[in-house]
């Protein structure tokens, strides 16, 4: 087998909760810098097993998996950004349905451009303002 030095090689275990690997997966397959090659496993331990050995360059984990699993001469390199698993959009019916000019109640600014750019008619405010 050839080695590419000029490429990491990730491994993905499989998917707890949080779908690490598919983050992870998302993120680094639009990486255009730097190549990546992704190398599904069968569990984490055999993850952690490809890393030590030197099969592998990195391994994704989510925060979960990295407080439960054996951290012997690991430590973290990158950290993806976390998205917020509560905002939820509370409506009978979905943004496209709402009437035109809607008032909708909206506290951050990311879910504020998302909602403008989806239907820049709407009337957002911030729910802390409306006393």
């Amino acid at each position: 087998m050839e080695v590419d030095s000029e490429r990491l090689v990730v491994a993905l275990p499989p998917n707890d909760n949080d779908r690490a690997s598919s983050h992870a997966e998302g993120v680094l397959g639009q990486a255009t810098q730097t190549r990546f090659v992704l190398k599904e496993t069968p569990s984490l331990a055999d993850a952690i097993s490809l890393l030590h050995d030197g099969h592998v360059d990195l391994l994704v984990a989510s925060a979960f998996m990295w407080g439960e699993m054996e951290q012997n001469g690991l430590a973290v390199a990158a950290c993806l950004q976390r998205r917020e698993p509560t905002w939820v959009m509370v409506s009978d019916d979905k943004p496209e349905m709402l009437h035109h000019e809607a008032v909708v109640g909206c506290d951050h600014p990311l879910l504020h451009r998302q909602l403008t750019r989806l239907r820049p008619d709407l009337n957002l405010l911030d729910p802390r303002t409306m006393v």
